[in-house]
């Protein structure tokens, strides 16, 4: 498995992966591959961007990336998105790729990594085992307009 950092022109090829890996279990969501690339494109332009994206035989088969914000005790980083290929889950290359791209991030001076993500064992549960801690004191919180 090789790690890249993820490029502009991976977008379309990730676009696909994306719409593969939220559409399913546990968020079924409902992307289009235009939807997705879109939000890609979007999140790489964003100041701070980082994304580390995960190959095998040259096809990318998992993607993990976010932002970086400044905040009073250092820098932090946002991961906005973490998937990969349905047929890879649970062979390991989502640790692999979630443990080097940490790794490169406290290369960048990064002290926290904060994410959202659904409670389930296959989401929260898999981030547990990996040392990640659920916020007691923070909510996820919307309102639909």
């Amino acid at each position: 498995m090789n790690f890249i950092e993820l490029k502009k022109e991976d977008i379309p090829e990730l676009a696909e992966l994306y719409v593969e890996a939220f559409n399913a279990e546990p968020w079924k969501d409902q992307w289009t591959v235009e939807r997705a690339s879109k939000r890609l494109l979007q999140m790489l332009n964003c100041e701070g961007f980082y994304g580390l994206v995960a190959s095998e035989d040259d096809k990318l088969i998992g993607m993990i990336l976010g932002n970086h914000e400044y905040f009073y005790d250092g820098m932090h980083f946002n991961i906005k998105e973490f998937c990969v290929d349905l047929k890879l889950r649970k062979s390991g290359v989502g640790s692999a790729l979630l443990n080097e791209f940490l790794d490169r991030l406290k290369k960048k001076g990064i002290n926290e990594v904060i994410l959202f993500t659904s409670r389930t064992d296959g989401t929260e549960g898999f981030y547990h085992k990996r040392g990640f801690n659920s916020f007691n004191s923070m909510v996820m919180m919307g309102k639909e307009l």
